[in-house]
């Protein structure tokens, strides 16, 4: 489970994706993002681990609003 938290101005709901990336950067798969029932509260994603061959991967979660957006990533390892 990865939680995180997005911040943006009152009365404004960002729209928010994840993708789970190869360690070169290319794309796997779309993650889903269960989005907080509050604004100040945590969004989760559930990343099951055991259907990834042992290696490098990176999370990117991408945050947007009309006014623009932000793309952060966070890199981790399966090992078996």
């Amino acid at each position: 489970m990865i939680r995180f938290p997005v911040y943006a101005p009152a009365g404004t709901r960002p729209r928010l994706s994840a993708r789970l990336l190869s360690r070169m950067g290319q794309p796997v798969r779309e993650l889903q993002v269960a989005a907080a029932a509050e604004p100040d509260a945590a969004n989760a994603i559930d990343l099951p681990l055991a259907s990834l061959a042992a290696g490098e991967y990176i999370v990117e979660v991408e945050a947007a609003t009309d006014a623009g957006g932000v793309k952060d990533r966070v890199g981790f390892r399966v090992t078996p």
